[in-house]
């Protein structure tokens, strides 16, 4: 779709796939839509899940406070990002055992938005859901990889708003 920007030398494509081409992976971002209200991204990913990969919500810029669910082979994550200047801060807003992950098979992470609350499932199970965190969350998406072990098959992004 127009509306995603991929890291520059950072992804290629193979069999269908998206693949990272660094070690440190890197992210793709849903550059020209801005998501407000209601809305979800679901992201169809096959990894080891030895290194934490995920969903940066409320994405506007480099110098901007976002939010990022992060899931792994163990455990999983919501958190907040607070840049203030050249300081950058990150809050745990809830974590805990992942249970559901599939490290030698597909897995599809559903993370949706709902103005101020949060709501995360992996495999169609629930990681948790409506965590209220403090400001309406909306901007830009972006999905991350922290190695090149990460394999992408579909990524959607869908606006729950009526319009």
């Amino acid at each position: 779709t127009d509306s995603l920007r991929m890291e520059e030398g950072k992804w290629e494509v193979k069999d269908g796939e998206l693949y990272p081409t660094t070690a440190k992976g890197g992210a793709i971002v849903y550059d020209t839509t801005k998501f407000e209200g209601k809305y979800s991204l679901t992201v169809e990913f096959k990894s080891d899940g030895k290194m934490p990969s995920g969903v940066l919500l409320g994405f506007n810029g480099r110098d901007e406070s976002s939010f990022a669910v992060v899931v792994s082979e163990q455990a999983f994550l919501l958190s907040k990002s607070e840049i203030s200047g050249s300081t950058q801060k990150l809050l745990v807003l809830t974590s805990g055992v992942m249970l559901d992950y599939e490290p030698e098979g597909l897995n599809t992470l559903r993370v949706a938005v709902d103005s101020d609350k949060v709501s995360a499932y992996l495999n169609g199970k629930k990681i948790f859901e409506n965590q209220k965190v403090d400001e309406k969350i909306g901007g830009k998406f972006a999905v991350i990889a922290s190695s090149n072990e990460i394999r992408i098959k579909t990524i959607k992004a869908k606006s729950e708003n009526g319009d």
